[in-house]
């Protein structure tokens, strides 16, 4: 996963409690993670036929409240653990967006992943701050399920909630899209938006291509000049960390 120290609740996909989301759960575990897999549709069932999974599951598309509440209860459970820290959980979902939803929930989870999982939702997140959790999605550029609109309408939300996201396309390529807010040492605040691409082998860091090109925003009259230049980044990933340096063109 790449978050280091962290306990995650494994959320199986549209079929239920099956052998792939208890096989996934067993292989975190022996990473050395707590790991919990979630009973989607109860009582241990099971549904191999998708358009029966799909009409069981279609209420709580309707109602996200409901997916988020079965989310929830699943982080309570996994949090009451004792031998799990409760500051640093992250939820993985498999097809039914489980996780995504517990995101949007504005749960305090550290990361929120989703393996060709849906990404519309009925109840879009539109408060900056709104999403706690650093956010990956894994899909296909031609999955069926994700066509191009509910990709955009998703990097749009994201947007919106200034969450720290990256979207993993086909040919390995991490895009990457992050918001947040720096503190000069005199108190003087910078908004800064960072768009950019990262991709090569994470084993050899020498080799990885992380470029950024930011966009700062600031009232401190005598940082203007960050607004009127044009920058870009280079950026270096270490796992607890990473560092980006910003070079501002002449």
């Amino acid at each position: 996963m790449g978050f280091q120290g962290i306990q995650p609740s494994a959320v199986p996909e549209a079929f239920g409690l099956d052998e792939h989301a208890i096989e996934r759960a067993e292989r975190l575990a022996t990473l050395g993670y707590v790991a919990l897999a979630c009973d989607l549709h109860g009582e241990g069932r099971v549904v191999d036929d998708l358009p029966e999974a799909m009409a069981r599951l279609q209420p709580l598309f309707d109602n996200p409240a409901r997916t988020r509440a079965r989310a929830a209860g699943a982080l309570l459970t996994l949090a009451a653990r004792p031998e799990v820290d409760a500051a640093r959980i992250a939820a993985i979902g498999f097809c039914f967006p489980m996780s995504l939803e517990l995101a949007r929930s504005g749960a305090e989870i550290r990361a929120a992943v989703g393996f060709h999982t849906t990404l519309a939702t009925k109840a879009p997140s539109v408060d900056p701050g709104a999403i706690n959790a650093r956010m990956l999605v894994c899909i296909g550029a031609d999955d069926p399920f994700i066509p191009a609109n509910q990709r955009a309408e998703f990097e749009t939300e994201m947007r919106n909630v200034g969450a720290d996201w990256q979207i993993v396309r086909p040919d390995g390529v991490f895009d990457l899209d992050a918001r947040y807010t720096l503190e000069t040492d005199s108190g003087k605040l910078i908004y800064v938006v960072n768009r950019g691409m990262r991709h090569g082998p994470p084993e050899e860091p020498a080799k990885v291509y992380f470029r950024s090109v930011p966009v700062f925003e600031t009232a401190a009259p005598e940082l203007q000049w960050l607004t009127r230049s044009i920058f870009v980044g280079t950026g270096e990933r270490y796992p607890s960390d990473v560092v980006i340096r910003f070079w501002r063109i002449e």
